[in-house]
């Protein structure tokens, strides 16, 4: 087989929240996370991967369980300024707001006629009848969540829908908007 025909681009995967998806609040539910938890001093990249992994990589009964673990893993009083109401509400808020841009779905389309379709979102369990809120499962091939992945967009987690998807890193590429939780890991796993 032909070098240019052996790495050509067979899929693209999207992320979700701030990509296809408009967020529902402003600015995003992880930025707003941060200050609700007083971490003023603390850079945005590290805290978005450790809030993801803690509030994103398991499944929950209910909200509030998740943000459980976020409170242990930042080591920060819930009970301080009504912290646990104030994300529940925000999440909520998020989730209920939340719309497709304008061309997300002619794009899809257009796209599904030469590509496969992957969604992989950072996303919490709770929170996962987004998808078929938006029909995804219509314009995707395959939608993989953090929770069931056990693992965030990071470089393993991308690994890992490339072995569930049977793609090598040349045949996908990444649509995306976060450098920190998108990017990074994508070029990891060698995916453009």
């Amino acid at each position: 087989m032909p070098a240019k025909q052996k790495n050509k681009i067979k899929a693209v995967i999207f992320d979700l929240w701030g990509t296809i998806l408009e967020n529902g609040v402003y600015p995003s539910p992880t930025k707003q996370s941060k200050k609700i938890l007083g971490l003023f001093d603390m850079p945005y990249h590290d805290f978005v991967v450790r809030f993801e992994n803690a509030f994103m990589t398991s499944q929950y009964s209910d909200i509030k369980e998740g943000l459980r673990m976020v409170f242990k893993e930042f080591d920060v009083n819930p009970d301080e300024y009504n912290r646990v109401d104030r994300l529940t509400g925000l999440w909520n808020k998020a989730k209920i707001m939340s719309k497709l841009y304008p061309d997300t779905i002619t794009t899809l389309q257009k796209l599904k006629k030469s590509y496969k379709l992957i969604l992989l979102s950072n996303l919490p369990s709770t929170q996962t009848d987004i998808v078929e809120r938006f029909s995804f499962a219509d314009y995707f091939d395959h939608v993989f969540i953090s929770y069931e992945l056990g693992c965030i967009k990071s470089e393993k987690g991308f690994e890992k829908v490339l072995k569930k998807t049977g793609l090598s890193p040349k045949e996908a590429i990444m649509v995306r908007d976060s450098m920190e939780s998108d990017i990074k890991g994508a070029e990891q796993a060698g995916i453009k």
